[in-house]
């Protein structure tokens, strides 16, 4: 199911949009595809303006999305917010099997929960769904 998007590729500001023969997504438009596309949630909004490089502007994106979302343990669909501190450093989403799926320099890759929070030791990852 989600084999399509582990061919894509990294690129700020990128919301599946074709470049060539691969498709492009950053953290968010990776995240919110997959959860729209894959677990039929309804699709978030995109913040085309917001680049993946501009944390501000990520937090106060993520705070509208958060507000109208329940926090919830790590389940199919839901979003992995990752703090630093009050900032929202990086999103991905959880998939099957208790794994997460997150995109970053260069392509998208799977990684079980635990990994990913470990990856994240000294930072506060959060679930949203």
């Amino acid at each position: 199911m989600i084999e399509k998007y582990l061919l894509s590729r990294y690129r700020s500001g990128g919301r599946g949009e074709a470049v060539g023969a691969t498709t492009v997504y950053d953290c968010w438009g990776l995240s919110r595809a997959v959860r729209a596309e894959v677990y039929g949630r309804p699709l978030l909004p995109a913040f085309a303006d917001v680049a993946a490089q501009d944390k501000a502007g990520m937090t106060r994106c993520g705070a509208q999305v958060a507000a109208d979302m329940q926090p919830c343990n790590p389940r199919p669909g839901a979003l992995a917010a990752v703090y630093r501190g009050r900032l929202l450093i990086h999103v991905a989403i959880c998939v099957e099997d208790g794994m997460v799926l997150e995109v970053g320099r260069p392509k998208p890759r799977l990684v079980p929960i635990g990994v990913f929070e470990a990856n994240y030791a000294h930072r506060e990852v959060a679930y949203y769904d």
